[in-house]
């Protein structure tokens, strides 16, 4: 009973990696870079392309809604999964009211809310919205993600368009202002946009096909997302001086004021708005049926393993996110809206766990494509870790909260 095609599995692809990326990292890359910030985001999806394949490869190995965490535990010992599992889902709960909290600074913005708590309330309601989406099935959240998304794909084309003619390639020099040594930590900035590869493997049970879907559908998501990501990324360093930036990160914006002029505000706050509410459904999406999976192989308490419908959707999981999404904003709210920090935990713990899949692919797979996909995508995965060290103390936190958790929980098995 399947119940994903391939436009809607490219859709799920495709939203779950355009979000914030699109609205705010080409701005702060051109700010540290200047214009060769080009090169760390040419360097990141030609990285993207071995990443994304061995996933697809992963979803159509090991079909199952914990993603990627299915795979692992053939790999690796059960425990280590367990320990897979419950840092993604953590490194989730924590990082998706952190996209949910973007989407209400723009609603806001374009509503004139100016009150913090208004800003809290309005991300709760965000995040709420997700999770009621999710709630009404597989079937109406494909249909309309993938209508959303198509919409959102030709706004962002319309802006680039009315953006060219105010381009300078006089804007492109100095080409280099701060070395070579800042593309790098460009790249480790623009890394944040291409997490998500992983997220679609939850619903990999419900693919029509999957042996054909997945890597036809991986492969229109590649072409749909790198030509959004350079061509925003090339636009606005022909737009926008790099010098010009000063910390004003809103690309969207910053592109249709120099088109259309300030009267394009309320247009581009509402494009950044849906487009990140959009991403979060994905999140939520992969969370909640990671959720409902971890507590069927025995990781969590078992009422949470329970679905409904064809979609097998994960009510209780759901549920449970809505509360706790709730609680990390109103944490958010106490710290001053200070979310950083979670930014950086998910960036090392998404780094870390996708450096033990690529390995656990070259080793596993005795295809030569895969094996060299897994491998392309390991070293370059891998050349980013001298740029997370300074976040290292709190992965390494996250990481021995759960591994006690999952030395601590007796594993059971539940009927899904």
């Amino acid at each position: 009973m399947s119940l994903l095609s391939t436009r809607h599995l490219t859709a799920y692809y495709v939203s779950s990696l355009v979000g914030s990326g699109i609205l705010v990292i080409p701005a702060m890359a051109a700010e540290i870079a200047g214009p060769a910030a080009l090169i760390a985001w040419l360097a990141l999806v030609a990285l993207s392309y071995p990443v994304a394949l061995v996933f697809a490869r992963i979803s159509v190995a090991y079909p199952d809604s914990s993603g990627i965490v299915r795979f692992l535990g053939v790999c690796f010992p059960p425990v280590a999964a367990r320990i897979a599992a419950l840092l993604l889902l953590g490194t989730m709960i924590l990082g998706n009211p952190v996209v949910g909290l973007a989407a209400a600074r723009y609603f806001c913005h374009a509503l004139g809310i100016t009150s913090p708590w208004g800003l809290t309330a309005m991300a709760i309601a965000v995040m709420w919205g997700n999770v009621a989406f999710n709630l009404g099935g597989l079937r109406f959240g494909s249909r309309m993600q993938t209508l959303m998304l198509s919409a959102l794909v030709i706004v962002l084309i319309g802006v680039l368009v009315l953006a060219l003619p105010a381009s300078n390639t006089a804007n492109l020099a100095p080409f280099a202002p701060n070395g070579l040594w800042a593309v790098g930590i460009a790249a480790s900035v623009c890394f944040f946009s291409f997490l998500g590869w992983e997220n679609v493997s939850t619903v990999a049970t419900q693919v029509k096909t999957p042996e054909t879907t997945f890597p036809r559908a991986i492969r229109l998501a590649l072409v749909a997302v790198g030509g959004l990501y350079l061509g925003i990324a090339v636009v606005y360093a022909l737009v926008v001086p790099a010098d010009e930036i000063g910390g004003q990160y809103a690309v969207i914006s910053a592109l249709l004021e120099r088109s259309v002029g300030p009267r394009a505000g309320l247009a581009a706050d509402l494009i950044g708005g849906v487009l990140l509410f959009v991403t979060s459904n994905v999140w939520v999406l992969a969370a909640g049926r990671l959720m409902s999976a971890t507590a069927r192989d025995g990781g969590l308490p078992p009422w949470l393993a329970r679905t409904v419908g064809r979609g097998e959707t994960p009510v209780p999981a759901l549920w449970l996110l809505a509360a706790l999404y709730a609680l990390v904003l109103l944490g958010l709210r106490v710290s001053g809206h200070n979310e950083m920090a979670i930014i950086h935990l998910a960036d090392l713990n998404f780094l870390l766990v996708y450096l033990f899949t690529f390995w656990a692919a070259w080793r596993h797979f005795p295809d030569a494509p895969t094996r060299r996909r897994a491998l392309a995508a390991l070293v370059g995965t891998a050349m980013f870790l001298p740029f997370f060290i300074s976040g290292a103390r709190w992965s390494a936190l996250a990481i021995a909260i759960v591994a006690a958790w999952a030395w601590w929980r007796k594993p059971q098995t539940v009927a899904a």
